[in-house]
């Protein structure tokens, strides 16, 4: 199954991540990466590794927002691995939610002084 990456609803957004290969014994590979679009449906990320098609790959994004009273989430994701048209991976979707991220209260103003850790590409 391949997914179109030119549909408009993709969002490019450039957020670090860390991710789990996932086999039937556990946790198989870890990596960090860094994503490059996001959309409901897919999300498309670049990393050191190559992950094979059909993987089953949980991924956990540092979300740029935060909630009203300062603290940080994290975008969790569960899909599996899809073919791309580049060197970049694309995991379609089969579960998300957002999760609230474990930091110190000199983290969080720390962060509030220079703001999120994320960048929008400008096509």
């Amino acid at each position: 199954m391949s997914l179109s990456l030119t549909t408009p609803y993709y969002y490019p957004l450039m957020i670090d991540l860390e991710y789990r290969l996932v086999g039937l014994g556990g946790t198989v590979k870890t990596g960090r990466g860094r994503t490059v679009r996001l959309s409901s449906a897919c999300v498309q990320f670049e990393c050191a590794d190559y992950l094979p098609e059909q993987s089953k790959v949980q991924i956990s994004i540092v979300w740029p927002a935060r909630l009203d009273n300062g603290v940080g989430l994290k975008l969790w994701v569960v899909g599996r691995t899809v073919p791309s048209q580049d060197r970049s991976i694309v995991v379609e979707i089969q579960r998300y939610e957002f999760r609230t991220r474990r930091e110190r209260a000199s983290e969080i103003s720390a962060q509030a002084r220079t703001g999120p850790q994320a960048s929008v590409a400008v096509a």
